[in-house]
């Protein structure tokens, strides 16, 4: 009924058959404009190429949804759970109490949440990145609101999504900043954050999964 293992199957297999459009959209035309567009994608040559990560957390959703739905057709699989995107979570003073939970120390908007909303029911956080340069500090403040929905706000697992980038500069980043992760998410919750990454649609790549207790240890 509750098969984490099988949700994070189903984040893998969205990752597979997302269509190559939704990881990157390619315009031809618009290199007459490149000193116009430098701060909304990249060149290559003339081709002016776009990462556009909302897209691709719509599509992602859609897939997931798709997958939760046929699962229930034949079996309860996490009752009453909802997927929903971008919901602002705070500290309000009566839900915190309420529910016992510790303060997230400011206002988060996750990309994605599994979870029974008003009630102390919670899956999955998930955090989506696209672009296929990323510097530490963007990695780390996405790791850094997983760890508090799962060590404040009773998540049961997170996961961290990145695409059009390689599964080895992510570990990299995440081994040299190995102090700082530990310090985030305690070693008793290393291992409930999933690390998922596709390179390309356009590669017969495998998708990277592991845990950031796999990474470090």
């Amino acid at each position: 009924m509750f098969d984490y293992s099988l949700f994070i199957d189903f984040v893998e297999r969205a990752l597979r058959e997302i269509e190559g459009e939704y990881y990157t959209t390619e315009f031809n035309s618009f290199y007459g404009y490149r000193g116009r567009l430098r701060n909304f994608g990249i060149f290559r040559g003339e081709r002016f190429i776009r990462h556009n990560e909302r897209g691709f957390a719509y599509e992602l959703y859609f897939k997931l949804k798709t997958f939760i739905q046929g699962q229930r057709e034949n079996e309860p699989f996490f009752p009453e759970y909802f997927l929903q995107g971008e919901i602002k979570k705070m500290d309000i003073e009566q839900v915190v109490n309420h529910f016992g939970y510790r303060r997230l120390g400011g206002h988060f908007i996750p990309d994605m949440l599994f979870h029974v909303p008003s009630q102390n029911a919670n899956a999955f956080v998930i955090e989506i990145k696209a672009q296929p340069e990323l510097v530490d500090i963007e990695i780390l403040y996405d790791l850094d609101k997983l760890s508090r929905f799962l060590l404040r706000f009773n998540y049961q697992k997170a996961i961290f999504i990145a695409v059009n980038i390689s599964s080895q500069n992510i570990v990299d980043v995440i081994r040299r900043n190995e102090t700082v992760i530990r310090e985030l998410f305690t070693n008793e919750r290393l291992n409930d954050c999933n690390i998922i990454i596709r390179e390309s649609a356009y590669q017969e790549n495998p998708v990277f999964n592991q845990t950031l207790s796999q990474i470090l240890e």
